[in-house]
């Protein structure tokens, strides 16, 4: 009998789910957004921040801190929080094509994701969105561990 961890190996990554429509709302030299909306009306959006920008200093260049968030629009905070509708895989097969659209576009160096979790100690998130990073990853892209926090890193291979 396949247990939880057996679906998830088999599934995630797959993206045999078709993704929600989106689109880029956003494009400038600080951040890039995409935003897309689920069946039943809950907007998302997926932000891209320059950090070399923000920090003004050349040695982050290329570097991108990326969240998604929901009940926000690309001006506003939005919440980063667990929605837990059932539709988890939908929207992560959503914001994967985002990512990769995203990275065909600018080729970033790093992309630094901070997933969020139920409670505190949660890990079952950031297991599932590893497995995501693993899988599908462009050839020329490497995960690693951060060494402060729960950061998830993807790296340029050079």
């Amino acid at each position: 009998m396949k247990n939880y961890l057996d679906f998830i190996n088999e599934e995630v990554g797959q993206l045999l789910v078709e993704p929600y429509p989106y689109q880029q709302t956003t494009d400038d030299k600080l951040a890039t957004y995409y935003k897309f909306t689920t069946d039943d009306d809950d907007k998302y959006v997926v932000r891209f921040f320059h950090m070399g920008e923000f920090q003004h200093k050349e040695k982050w260049m290329g570097h991108y801190n990326v969240e998604f968030v929901t009940g926000g629009d690309e001006y506003t905070e939005g919440d980063s929080i667990v929605v837990n509708k059932g539709r988890f895989y939908k929207v992560m097969s959503t914001v994967i094509s985002i990512i990769k659209d995203f990275v065909k576009e600018k080729d970033p160096k790093v992309l630094k994701f901070n997933p969020v979790s139920n409670y505190k100690k949660d890990k079952r998130r950031k297991n599932i969105y590893i497995r995501y990073i693993e899988k599908m990853l462009p050839n020329d892209y490497k995960y690693k561990k951060s060494f402060f926090g729960d950061a998830l890193i993807i790296t340029k291979k050079y």
